[in-house]
């Protein structure tokens, strides 16, 4: 259970650190591309 709940919460710090780096979006289907870019590559890791 803490090996899940670490993994959840690393993953969402990563995806933080995507979203900060740029903290302003023009729309919102360009905000959800880069999460899911983000989230490719977070996988592949």
């Amino acid at each position: 259970m803490i090996y899940t709940t670490n993994n959840i919460v690393g993953f969402n710090r990563q995806l933080r650190k995507v979203t900060k780096a740029k903290s302003v979006f023009p729309t919102d289907d360009s905000l959800f591309k880069m999460l899911y870019l983000a989230m490719r590559d977070i996988t592949k890791k």
